[in-house]
């Protein structure tokens, strides 16, 4: 998963998944990285500019875009032509499944406690 990471002058850091992410409004004297939480690095061909005072993640690079794409499953006519697993190059479809294996790992687990709650006659709302 994707993070922005946001260090602020008091050295509080805060970290904003970019899945979920609309906006973030840059806070004077804080440092600003996206960070993949799988491998500890920067994400390649991401760009982090800020506009005002808007930080704006921007594609930079066609591999990114075909990543996103995928991602979304964009069909019926996705620009690159990958917007499912069926048609995307196989090694897109596994880099994908590996970057987001942690993730999809924990929502399993969230899903089987659920369905346990359920098969128990609990409901989990």
């Amino acid at each position: 998963m994707l993070v922005l990471i946001e260090k602020r002058k008091d050295n509080q850091i805060v970290e904003y998944p970019l899945d979920l992410l609309i906006s973030v409004t840059a806070e004077p004297g804080a440092v600003y990285t996206i960070e993949d939480t799988e491998t500890g690095e920067p994400p390649e061909d991401l760009v982090l500019k800020k506009k005002g005072d808007t930080l704006e993640v921007e594609v930079d690079g066609e591999t990114v875009a075909r990543r996103i794409q995928l991602q979304v499953e964009y069909r019926p006519a996705p620009p690159f032509g990958d917007g499912h697993p069926d048609s995307a190059a196989p090694a897109l479809v596994e880099a994908i499944r590996r970057g987001t294996s942690g993730y999809t790992a924990r929502m399993a687990e969230v899903d089987a406690r659920v369905l346990a709650r359920l098969e128990q006659g609990d409901d989990p709302r």
